[in-house]
């Protein structure tokens, strides 16, 4: 058996809220990532998240559907969400749901941070 979702937050410079997910993302966590999510979009004006998935184990349907969603709020509020670090099984599930086309994604960390930098000039 897998162990339970964790999930660390910080902030990185530009005001980037970076949510880093390890262990297992499915019907029983979702509502964890969720609720962070929520906290990470509220958190500054326009939204910035990047969501740090190299530790992740696998993700269900759910957990994917939480994503999308996060996604489509920061975008709706002028900012943007990048996903970033997912190792080939994840990058699979992704082509293979068509999520590739639907959210931003980033070899590393450092790509993605790069990728949401120029939305603050906007808001700022």
């Amino acid at each position: 058996m897998t162990g339970p979702l964790r999930i660390t937050e910080f902030t990185a410079g530009f005001r980037i809220t970076v949510l880093t997910l390890e262990g297992v993302l499915d019907l029983d966590s979702y509502p964890l990532l969720q609720v962070r999510l929520a906290g990470a979009l509220a958190l500054h004006q326009p939204p910035l998240v990047a969501v740090e998935v190299s530790r992740l184990l696998s993700a269900d349907s759910y957990g994917l559907s939480v994503l999308v969603a996060a996604d489509q709020h920061a975008r709706a509020s002028g900012g943007g969400m990048s996903v970033c670090g997912a190792g080939d099984l994840l990058l699979a599930t992704f082509r293979q749901r068509g999520l590739d086309g639907c959210l931003t994604l980033h070899a590393s960390l450092a790509d993605a941070l790069r990728d949401l930098r120029p939305a603050v000039g906007e808001g700022d």
